[in-house]
């Protein structure tokens, strides 16, 4: 679903009203993925893509969170980054999972996907003085 050759890849759920349909985000978590090569990139798109299509069938009920936009950003020497933001929409659903990307399942997924935790940044910010 991402537009090749383009820097912004989608804009999924969270950065749409759509699928907001009208809640209040009480987090936001701005994620980096550095990736070794283009076939790495391709993989961790089109994970990306996969998840926010079993999140749109869920609908906007049935979890804490969505994706917002989604950005890839290509090196000279071929490796490059992906960009992406997660919104939160219930606060006890954002405590329990805003590390969720540590946890093994999430590391052996990057293992399958080309890289590892380590090439994984995250940074939190916090809307709702709520959520902290």
């Amino acid at each position: 679903m991402y537009i090749e050759g383009s820097t912004e890849v989608v804009s999924w759920g969270g950065s749409t009203e759509e699928r907001r349909k009208g809640r209040t985000p009480v987090a936001e978590s701005k994620v980096t993925i550095v990736v070794p090569d283009a076939a790495t990139m391709e993989k961790c798109l089109t994970a990306l893509e996969e998840s926010d299509r079993r999140l749109a069938t869920m609908g906007p009920g049935t979890g804490g969170y969505d994706w917002q936009i989604v950005f890839r950003e290509d090196m000279a020497d071929g490796s490059g980054k992906v960009h992406f933001g997660v919104v939160w929409y219930d606060t006890d659903f954002y405590r329990a999972k805003r590390e969720i990307f540590s946890a093994s399942d999430h590391t052996s997924m990057f293992g399958r996907l080309g890289f590892t935790a380590d090439d994984v940044s995250v940074e939190h910010w916090v809307k709702d003085a709520a959520a902290a």
